[in-house]
């Protein structure tokens, strides 16, 4: 059997190749948008990019970029305030000091096809009892509350993906 192996050097370099040169941070913003900014406003928008600050003054800072409709621009500028007091506060320091909005049909609708295909792996309670009842077993000895959440939302998505197959 092999050696035990923390499960961030795995999914470093899985992230690096997924993200890019964009920053781990875009990464949580992107995988925890829907409960960051709340189900109306994550129908509109997806995060495009986040620019970080040259300054050495300012350093930690960014610019996040977001993608919508021509239609829902106009209302959309009028909540950047209240958005990035929800991003900064999930972030837990003042990350993001501004938000700029792309008017982008073509990534909304990317996102919203690709929402669609993956609508049924989000609900909980898509997957069978028996699933359900395992991935509960298997975390209930798990006392960080956040890494046990992650986790079982985890064992859904999986089995979900074993269910589509």
């Amino acid at each position: 059997m092999s050696n035990p192996r923390h499960l961030s050097r795995i999914l470093a370099p899985l992230a690096r190749n997924i993200l890019g040169k964009k920053s781990p941070l875009f990464g949580k913003l992107v995988l925890n948008w829907h409960d960051i900014v709340g189900s109306e406003i994550a129908k509109i928008t997806v995060p495009s990019d986040l620019k970080f600050s040259k300054s050495k003054k300012i350093s930690n800072t960014a610019i996040l970029y977001i993608s919508t409709d021509s239609a829902s621009a106009v209302e959309l500028s009028y909540k950047t305030i209240f958005l990035m007091e929800k991003l900064n506060a999930f972030l837990g320091y003042q990350a993001i000091t501004d938000i700029k909005i792309i008017h982008n049909s073509e990534a909304l609708l990317k996102h919203q096809e690709k929402q669609k295909k993956n609508k049924k792996c989000h609900k909980r309670h898509e997957i069978t009892a028996e699933d359900a009842t395992r991935i509960q077993e298997k975390t209930s000895n798990i006392e960080d509350d956040a890494l046990k959440e992650a986790l079982e939302k985890l064992g859904q998505a999986i089995s979900c993906e074993k269910e589509k197959k």
